[in-house]
């Protein structure tokens, strides 16, 4: 086919051929709209007939909405059939699964459809945060034929994939399959092209094998097992998906993934599941390890951050014995302190000892001051108030707590 040039609407590609399939890895609703909106603005006012198909978590009301904010006359081109957006549930997974050659055979035919009505040719993106397990396998092979077709038509295509559900080898299976990938690094979208494959890949495989030990391989069971621990405690406080999500600012069908055992939540979300459901933050741990023994190497810790930077606590073995002992390492900086909203999660009998510097503890309406080398053991099913750093130099406090049963 002859190159012709066409306006892609996004600043970092400038112009792109005909047959042109790229990927856009995001994280956001935002990343989502940053790219595509002037993606199909640029197609509809250069007489392209679009496709968006959408999932979470920009679904197919909000993508319009997104849209109509762009395209002050977005109404003309829907009543003249130039855009059709729609879920995935329309478009990939019609019959009830995924048939990749069905769906092929549906962009071809839209293409030509869009020719024959007097479209220069088919603009689309699809996402594919619906993608389970196992389909990725499918889709992956699906993309790889997509990106040998879509060169011999007018089609211009983006394929959306979100970052918290790709691992390395699921990332470098995405970029083989596309002519070029965009993602957003220091806030600024930047493209993967084909030549840099390589290098990307070896970057890739040296992060997971930096982070690769026997834990990390029970990644897969964690995960089904973590959904699982989560549901159970959201039923149990008759807590609905749609008021956990208004509680944590988390999307219903995340949730949803989550319990099914199809996506992982990021540490961040874990602690606002925990403070919504009114859990302690441990109890997403139980069972996750081998009951025996382990071995958890420095710096693979669980670190949060209390207050800003001047406090933080570190998990240091995630209850591997079936929830009997849970130790954390506190430090706070020179007047850094852990509040009782912070401190709620960990309550039960419990032993510090103050490795250095001084701290002033607040428990029981009494205050206590502990220096270095100082220990505390209290046994009781309600939490401290108040940890605070009144030396002049940083306070370092082991906790070993054995939660309330």
């Amino acid at each position: 086919m002859e190159e012709i040039l066409r306006e892609s609407g996004i600043d970092v590609i400038g112009d792109i051929s005909w047959g042109t399939h790229l990927c856009q890895f995001y994280q956001t609703k935002g990343d989502l709209v940053d790219i595509l909106v002037p993606y199909f603005k640029a197609g509809l006012e250069n007489n392209e007939f679009c496709m968006w198909i959408t999932f979470e978590p920009l679904r197919a009301e909000e993508a319009e909405k997104s849209l109509r904010n762009a395209v002050k006359d977005l109404d003309k081109y829907i009543k003249r059939d130039q855009i059709e957006i729609m879920d995935y549930s329309q478009w990939y997974t019609k019959s009830g699964k995924f048939a990749a050659d069905k769906v092929l055979r549906g962009w071809v035919n839209k293409e030509n459809e869009a020719v024959k009505r007097g479209y220069d040719g088919l603009r689309l993106a699809g996402n594919t945060f619906w993608l389970e397990e196992k389909d990725w396998r499918d889709f992956a092979d699906y993309e790889v034929v997509v990106n040998n077709v879509f060169p011999k038509y007018r089609m211009l295509a983006v394929c959306p994939y979100s970052l918290d559900k790709c691992g390395a080898s699921e990332v470098i299976d995405v970029v083989n399959s596309h002519q070029f990938a965009l993602i957003r690094r220091g806030g600024k979208w930047e493209t993967i092209k084909s030549l840099e494959r390589k290098r990307v890949w070896e970057a890739l495989k040296e992060q997971e094998k930096k982070f690769r030990d026997p834990v990390q391989q029970t990644k897969g069971n964690y995960i089904k097992e973590l959904g699982k621990k989560m549901k159970d405690i959201r039923i149990t406080k008759r807590m609905s998906l749609r008021e956990l999500a208004k509680h944590t600012g988390l999307s219903r069908s995340f949730f949803s993934q989550v319990e099914h055992g199809k996506a992982s939540p990021s540490i961040i979300s874990l602690e606002k599941i925990a403070k919504a459901l009114n859990s302690p933050f441990s109890r997403f741990f139980e069972n996750a390890f081998p009951k025996t023994f382990s071995i958890v190497r420095k710096k693979k810790e669980k670190k949060f951050i209390a207050k800003g930077l001047e406090a933080f606590y570190e998990i240091l073995v995630p209850n591997i014995f079936d929830v009997t002992l849970f130790p954390l390492l506190f430090t706070l900086k020179v007047g850094g302190e852990i509040i009782k909203s912070e401190l709620e999660t960990f309550k039960g009998e419990r032993f510090m000892h103050v490795q250095k510097g001084k701290i002033e503890l607040e428990c029981f309406k009494r205050k206590f001051t502990l220096g270095e080398g100082d220990n505390l053991y209290c046994k009781c099913d309600s939490s401290c108030n108040r940890m605070l750093n009144i030396g002049n130099q940083e306070a370092i406090v082991l906790w070993i707590i054995r939660p309330p049963s």
